[in-house]
């Protein structure tokens, strides 16, 4: 039975502060900056003193939808500059005021390069503007934090060794992404739909070369609000990488985003392979969940399991709705094409009955007329010339003489 029929809106996942902090955020924000892989959700950049934003993404608008099939009814915004998001190859160094970059850093194969290459497109005072999920919260609730020493294995790595990781990160997110938030029967599963069953190793390594073939874009790495304070700090006294933190916003009590603000300062950009000051530290199982949270992350995966459950509702309701209207247009047209045969059919009687005999009768008329004349005629063609001439002239005496019985 459907409890909802046709619902208007989708299940809200944005609360109004989840809205009003990013709007409070914006004011970091000023100058000639870009942000990359906005797609159908670009910052509200209203408050902002901002004179020019640019949108960069690895595709175009028609690549996108071929790439992102999910987002066919969606508005996405027009790339100005397609570009690697990781890298900005096209862009100057030192050449922009603003970097935005909202959930991207989880799709990076390189955080720590990311976030070197971001600040180079900065002037000194520049900002990056990032936003991420919480691990805790999320579809990545089972995978465990990436360490620092695997961010900075990532950095090291040549490109060779890339490819092979990149496969790990694959598999780990296969393995382990939390399928209590995944509607498997849903049409944006990366999976193909006849993998989605078997959990066989031969239907897994199939599964993972898929999601490879087609360069799906997971989640490379896994962070939360603490471990990604713990990182940015082992950037700064390590790496040396120029920026000061200016906000770093924690998840909300009902949102799984963590907000980052960093400021460029005047001191360059290190080389990629400078040397490393110290060796990464551990992570501690209180920097990535103290004790305090663990209440209030665990009451927001309650919640964002229950809208998982609305948005499932919603989505069944939906299909169940486009289903009926279906149903209801077959319908209508179904009765149409009755109601044109019905027509049909009493205008065949209506010909058959009365046009029909009516025009056989006049046809017969003419027709037996025709004949009269025929016959006529070939009396006419069987007189001797002779008396067809006076024929002739008797009946055009007799036409003459009413002519003058007239005048």
């Amino acid at each position: 039975m459907i409890m909802e029929v046709a619902p208007q809106t989708e299940p809200e996942t944005e609360t109004p502060d989840y809205h009003r902090r990013r709007r409070t955020l914006v004011r970091h924000l000023h100058g000639d900056g870009i942000e990359i892989g906005a797609l159908h959700d670009p910052l509200d950049l209203s408050g902002a003193h901002v004179t020019r934003i640019r949108y960069v993404d690895r595709f175009d608008v028609p690549g996108l939808r071929e790439q992102y099939p999910t987002l066919d009814t969606l508005s996405l915004v027009p790339v100005d500059i397609v570009d690697d998001g990781e890298v900005l190859g096209t862009i100057p160094d030192s050449s922009l005021d603003f970097v935005i970059a909202n959930h991207m850093i989880e799709h990076t194969r390189d955080p720590i390069g990311s976030l070197r290459h971001w600040l180079a497109k900065l002037r000194p005072g520049g900002v990056v503007y990032f936003a991420m999920p919480d691990k805790r919260v999320g579809w990545d609730a089972n995978r465990p934090v990436t360490t620092l020493a695997h961010l900075l294995e990532d950095y090291r790595s040549d490109p060779a060794e890339r490819i092979q990781r990149d496969r790990a990160h694959f598999a780990e997110w296969h393995d382990l992404i939390n399928m209590e938030f995944v509607d498997s029967d849903d049409d944006s599963s990366p999976y193909p739909a006849e993998a989605r069953a078997l959990p066989s190793e031969e239907q897994r390594l199939a599964e993972i070369n898929h999601l490879i073939e087609i360069d799906y874009s997971i989640h490379f790495h896994v962070f939360t609000h603490h471990s990604f304070l713990a990182l940015l700090g082992y950037l700064k006294d390590a790496l040396h990488f120029p920026f000061v933190v200016v906000e770093a916003a924690p998840p909300l009590a009902d949102s799984w985003e963590s907000i980052f603000i960093l400021r460029r300062t005047d001191a360059s950009i290190p080389a990629a392979n400078a040397p490393v000051d110290q060796s990464p530290p551990a992570l501690t199982a209180d920097q990535v969940m103290p004790p305090s949270e663990e209440e209030s992350v665990a009451l927001a995966r309650k919640t964002l399991h229950l809208i998982g459950m609305e948005t499932r509702v919603w989505k069944a309701n939906t299909r169940a709705w486009q289903a009926e209207e279906r149903a209801s247009q077959a319908a209508q047209r179904a009765s149409a094409a009755e109601s044109a045969l019905q027509q049909a059919q009493e205008r065949l009687r209506w010909l058959e009955g009365e046009v029909i005999p009516a025009k056989n009768a006049d046809i017969l008329a003419k027709s037996n007329e025709i004949a009269a004349y025929a016959a006529a005629a070939r009396r006419i063609e069987a007189l001797p010339p002779v008396r067809i001439a006076r024929r002739v002239q008797s009946v055009a005496a007799k036409r003459l003489g009413r002519g003058k019985r007239r005048t």
